[in-house]
């Protein structure tokens, strides 16, 4: 049976006076992308950059022109409306959808608070005091003394994820150059060669491991310790079963994105009954610093981790150059090899940190 996969993405920060709403659309046809510089005094547009990474045809690069109209219009619901229009018709109808979702997310999130500088971060730190205590710690990366191995366990690189807009160089040049000591390649629901990987660490020096994102019907779920590729849409007890047998390892991946959009009291969630869900009973471990959803979000994964007695890891989730090791993944132990990870996740011996 064919299928048809669009994946889009948004994400708002601020940088210095200036916010920045960065998107990317993709599908099985097009993918673009869209960088918008607003004033925050006012909700004024100072600047849109815009680029298609695959296009359809020889005429799509005369939609990008037209977007330039915007500057210095003031952002409302009104303007947004009138803007997708008349964009869908004298440009393209996909940087309209972007630009639209793009502008109405930067107005829900200065409505809720949820704007922060780059790197600016709200997360309880929480530090035991004891090396084996079961309160698992998240740090920020200047306490992350006494580890041997920071690793950004969560990945994405174009084309193998189409979503990404990264190669895997630019991918493993930014980790070296932040001082990471290696990253994991989890595209969706594909996995690198393990020859492609070890000349990947070969050219650049720096340690290069392996892992896949699935997708379930429950949530995305990172997986380690095995070969695995899929094109479908896995119940998440037969991919549980799976892992057992191949002695793999899994990890749940943003398990609430998108939930504190609606509100928790809302949707009848609680922490106790999140930890019952069927992504959190069938995974090893819960990525509780992901930085491709809100600070709220993360906090609740963590939450719901410890109320599961699930161990908890940090990944960037990075689609993106400027992603890539904003959150990782602390180890006491030293990770030099695909089985050192996977007997190191086993252990426990870990925490998830802001790294930058």
């Amino acid at each position: 049976m064919e299928s048809f996969i669009r994946n889009k993405t948004v994400g708002i920060w601020k940088d210095q006076d200036m916010v920045i709403v960065h998107g990317i659309l993709d599908d099985d046809i097009y993918a673009l992308e869209i960088e918008i510089e607003i004033n925050e005094d006012g909700d004024i547009i100072s600047d849109i950059k815009a680029k298609w990474i695959r296009e359809e045809n020889s005429q799509c690069f005369r939609a990008i022109p037209p977007l330039r109209e915007i500057i210095g219009r003031k952002i409302d619901p009104d303007f947004i409306e009138t803007m997708y229009r008349r964009l869908s018709r004298s440009s393209c109808r996909h940087f309209a959808n972007l630009i639209k979702e793009g502008l109405l997310s930067y107005l829900i999130s200065k409505r809720y608070g949820y704007l922060k500088k780059r790197g600016e971060r709200d997360i309880k730190v929480e530090v035991s005091e004891r090396e084996d205590s079961p309160d698992r710690v998240v740090i920020q990366r200047d306490e992350a003394g006494g580890f041997a191995s920071i690793i950004d366990l969560h990945v994405h690189t174009y084309p193998r994820s189409k979503c990404s807009v990264m190669s895997v160089g630019e991918a493993i040049e930014e980790a070296k150059r932040i001082g990471l000591s290696g990253i994991c390649l989890t595209e969706h629901q594909v996995m690198w060669e393990r020859e492609e990987v070890e000349r990947l660490i070969e050219r650049h020096g720096i340690l290069v491991l392996r892992g896949v994102e699935i997708t379930t019907d429950q949530g995305d779920v990172l997986v380690f310790g095995m070969e695995l590729e899929t094109d479908e849409v896995m119940e998440i007890e037969r991919l549980r079963d799976m892992v057992l047998k191949e002695g793999g390892f899994m990890i749940a991946c943003h398990p609430f994105r998108g939930f504190l959009t609606f509100g928790l009291k809302e949707l009848g969630i609680t922490v106790e009954s999140a930890s019952k869900r069927p992504i959190i009973q069938n995974v090893d471990a819960v990525e509780v610093l992901n930085s491709r959803v809100t600070d709220d979000e993360n906090r609740f994964a963590l939450e719901v981790a410890k109320k599961a007695d699930r161990l908890i890891t940090g990944g960037s989730d990075a689609h993106d150059i400027r992603s890539v090791g904003r959150y990782a993944t602390a180890f006491k132990s030293p990770i030099r090899t695909e089985e050192d990870l996977l007997q190191a996740l086993r252990g426990g011996r870990y925490s998830p940190i802001v790294f930058k």
